[in-house]
Order: C-alpha cells, then structure tokens, then sequence
C-alpha cells in the first residue's frame, strides 16, 4: 500500500492559505525541503509517520489530504 496525496493543488493553495512555504512546512516536520516537494509533485510516498506529521503541521486530518492506494 502507498499513501499519496488526495490533490497537490488544492495543498498548494492551503499552505498559501495558512502563510507557510514548502520549506517552512519541511522544517515543522524535521525533513528536508527538497522530500516535502517530492511529496507535493507525487515524486515520494511519505510513509505513515510523515504523513500524520505533514497534516498534523497543517492542523488537517490525515484523510483530509491523503489516501491509501492498494498496489498490488
């Protein structure tokens, strides 16, 4: 299973919304810039602990902006 990101768009508009760049974003989780952007772009699946931690930081739910994809 992959957890990926509901809409990159539409999280591009809520940290625009909430005055937090993908850096900022990145240091609130303790990651790099370059991961957070990975995730935004649908590059990386964040694991489960980073995906709490991004909607945490965003003060989001976790289905708020992802789901779980079944790869098999």
């Amino acid at each position: 299973m992959k957890i990926r990101l509901k809409d990159p768009e539409e999280l591009k508009l809520i940290l625009i919304k909430s005055g937090l760049s993908q850096s900022a974003l990145a240091k609130k989780v303790s990651t790099s810039p370059a991961y957070v952007n990975q995730i935004i772009n649908g590059v990386k699946s964040p694991g489960p602990k980073m995906a709490k931690a991004l909607a945490d930081a965003l003060n989001l739910g976790f289905d708020d902006i992802f789901f779980v994809e079944n790869v098999s």
